[in-house]
């Protein structure tokens, strides 16, 4: 009888010893965050929302890595002369001589590799914390003609490439914020504020609404705002320990 006692008091103690160790994780995460341009990009386009989706891995040490892509809408181009001869006070003369109001969008994607530490603040969940991250990737940016083309067909099909001012980059980018791993794993995921810097430059060569070349343009941006972050834990390494009794438990 004692004997049992001691087996089940040695697993619960073990058990309340592995919630409040260092564990390595895997998961996928999701994420949204509202961001504001900055330098060359605030002169061109307003806010945007972003969503991401991505794999993360946290080490025992509380070193982490993460691999994800970006998507990136909402925003409008402030400049409405981006159609050039083609815009009168705001509208362009449709196909039937109507006047017609094209949406311009500003759309992008971020592709990156971030790696962080996490820096425990309670020994009561040792997998938590502030979380600063830094990552390198790629960056497109464009501004999205959306018309009818029954209506519109001069800013229809291929010629909406020479419209979409679509710049590409490479990134870096920055992060600080919380954040938490529970123990019952139901509740994971994070907050703070992420940078992203990028230069660019034009991917398309010529300029239909201006009528001239986009070779040599460059251009420093910058992305900032909130983002919350939720992860679903795909796999979690806890320490195995063994007793003196011979059982072994993980």
């Amino acid at each position: 009888m004692n004997m049992n006692v001691l087996k089940i008091f040695s697993l619960l103690v073990l058990s309340i010893s592995s919630l409040n160790s260092q564990n390595a994780i895997i998961g996928f995460a999701g994420s949204y965050s509202y961001q504001i341009p900055m330098l060359d990009l605030g002169n061109k386009y307003t806010n945007n929302s972003n969503i991401g989706l991505g794999f993360l891995f946290k080490a025992k040490s509380n070193w982490t890595a993460e691999v994800g892509g970006q998507f990136m809408f909402g925003s409008d181009y402030i400049d409405r002369e981006q159609l050039g001869t083609m815009v009168t006070n705001g509208f362009v003369i449709g196909d039937i001589y109507q006047p017609e109001v094209p949406i311009i969008e500003g759309r992008g994607g971020h592709f990156c590799f971030e790696v962080g530490k996490i820096i425990n603040l309670s020994k009561k969940n040792k997998n938590s914390g502030l979380h600063v991250k830094a990552g390198l990737g790629y960056l497109f940016y464009e501004a999205l003609v959306k018309a009818d083309p029954n209506k519109i067909p001069q800013i229809s099909g291929n010629y909406l490439a020479g419209y979409n001012r679509l710049e590409t980059g490479l990134s870096m980018s920055g992060y600080i914020g919380y954040t938490l791993f529970s123990d019952d794993r139901f509740v994971n995921g994070s907050i703070g504020l992420q940078s992203i810097y990028f230069n660019s430059s034009y991917l398309n060569n010529w300029d239909y609404a201006q009528n001239k070349s986009l070779e040599g343009f460059n251009f420093s941006n910058m992305l900032i705002g909130p983002k919350l972050s939720m992860v679903v834990i795909l796999k979690k390494f806890e320490k195995s320990q063994g007793v003196k009794d011979g059982f072994f438990y993980n």
